[in-house]
């Protein structure tokens, strides 16, 4: 892989983004509104322009908005918006810029999706449903892609303590750590990262599905589980994801 690393941040966090680049020459940082078709086009020009080529995509921006469905005052905006930026968005930057990762070798394009497009909770229908449409892409598209040398990876984090969870739910892990667990499954050769609770929810909802969207539902509402609770689950209690 090459080893420079562009960044695209979400609106608002541009001072942070140079501070970041400052401190680390490998990082080159771009703004823009991936639920965009202008966002989008800028992100291919910048990396075709500055490194020819890209080895590792990680769609990561997301939103989760907490609107009533059944109240008919709940416009149409807000679903747009969520649709636009986790399901369109990461499909139309991975039909922009597989050129740009065609015949590189080890290139990945991983898509960060959520325990939520497996286990539905009734205050974010419509984040559920783009999560599971990604989820689904993900695995699509690496039929598609199979034997080119470019892989498609889901990764699903648990739930993690970022500026879209602040104020839900309860132990949260930290972007920091999630993402250097997300990097190394990833250097693994895992194509279905699953991390921390992750993996227990998972591994419970397998064999008892409804346990495990119960044992969800309360976490997403913040509430506590017991400690025998968390041992039966079999999570491993590790860190991290990626900040949205």
């Amino acid at each position: 892989m090459t080893n420079q690393i562009p960044v695209t941040p979400p609106p608002g966090t541009r001072p942070l983004i140079e501070q970041a680049c400052a401190e680390r020459p490998r990082l080159s940082g771009l703004v823009c509104d991936v639920s965009e078709d202008a966002g989008i086009l800028a992100i291919e020009a910048r990396v075709r322009a500055a490194f020819g080529g890209l080895d590792l995509l990680i769609n990561n921006a997301g939103m989760q908005m907490q609107d009533d469905l059944t109240d008919p005052a709940t416009g149409f905006d807000g679903i747009d918006a969520e649709i636009r930026t986790n399901l369109i968005a990461p499909i139309k930057l991975t039909r922009t810029l597989l050129p740009l990762m065609a015949g590189r070798s080890g290139a990945a394009i991983v898509n960060v999706v959520s325990l939520l497009a497996v286990m539905a909770k009734p205050s974010a229908p419509v984040y559920c449903a783009t999560k599971a449409g990604l989820l689904q892409f993900t695995r699509a598209m690496d039929l598609v892609l199979a034997g080119s040398g470019l892989t498609m990876v889901s990764a699903m984090p648990p739930l993690v303590e970022t500026a879209m969870t602040h104020g839900r739910g309860a132990n949260k892990m930290s972007a920091e750590d999630c993402a250097a667990e997300l990097l190394r499954q990833l250097l693994a050769g895992r194509k279905d990262i699953r991390i921390g609770q992750a993996r227990g929810q998972m591994a419970i909802h397998r064999f008892f599905p409804a346990l495990a969207e119960a044992i969800t539902r309360r976490r997403s509402a913040g509430v506590t589980l017991p400690e025998n609770a968390a041992a039966t689950s079999g999570s491993t209690a590790q860190k991290g994801r990626l900040p949205a």
